[in-house]
């Protein structure tokens, strides 16, 4: 599976890249003004709530495979309104644990 992740943490997308590419998947790690130019076309994108926030990616990124991962806890009804809205596939809670994460990412 190809992963597409837009952190604002950088040094968790690293060690969360690093992890997937050892799992066998491929990742990249895409800052906010690279966005523009990526031309890839990721099974899933890992967003950031606070970069999706910037710059609307929300909107942008609608019709993808979309995992929301946040830091900061979201209500049950602020998720399902971003599901709605924006086609969220999946909302993850940080710290992420890696073998729930890839375990999820078996139901994609």
């Amino acid at each position: 599976m190809k992963f597409m992740i837009l952190d604002l943490d950088r040094e968790f997308a690293s060690n969360f890249k690093a992890i997937m590419n050892f799992s066998g998947h491929e990742a990249e790690l895409v800052n906010f003004d690279e966005l523009k130019e990526i031309d890839s076309n990721p099974d899933v994108v890992l967003l950031d709530i606070m970069m999706g926030i910037r710059g609307n990616l929300l909107a942008k990124l609608k019709n993808r495979r979309l995992v929301l991962l946040s830091s900061v806890k979201l209500s049950d009804s602020e998720i399902e309104y971003l599901k709605s809205k924006y086609g969220i596939s999946d909302y993850i809670e940080k710290p992420v644990s890696f073998p729930d994460f890839l375990e999820r990412m078996k139901n994609f």
